[in-house]
């Protein structure tokens, strides 16, 4: 995990560092506790809504912490790229961050 936040830290704006720790440690946490119980088909949801509400909580910009809210959910799924296997402690916080730039750039 602490790769994933030093790449967002060298590489994205404060507010993107956050939604990307939102997602990393809260809604992939929570995701992960999910897993483990009988809703297990409902983790990628409660990832998503986990990360959102925190985003909101730490009152980042609403539609960008969608954006960056969807990427990190969508990536966390992908267990394999080709031959290579994604580490999510990493994937994620830099998709977030990634998610909530690209929405930054577009709305300018």
């Amino acid at each position: 995990m602490f790769t994933g936040m030093l790449v967002i830290t060298l590489l994205f704006s404060k507010q993107a560092c956050f939604a990307g720790v939102a997602c990393a440690i809260i809604g992939d946490g929570v995701a992960g506790i999910i897993k483990k119980t009988p809703a297990k088909r409902f983790s990628f949801l409660v990832m998503f809504l986990a990360s959102f509400a925190t985003c909101v909580i730490l009152n980042l910009n609403t539609l960008c912490s969608l954006f960056a809210c969807f990427f990190a959910t969508l990536i966390e799924g992908v267990q394999k790229v080709g031959r290579a296997y994604l580490n999510d402690n990493f994937s994620i916080p830099v998709f977030a961050a990634f998610g909530f730039t690209l929405c930054g750039k577009i709305l300018k």
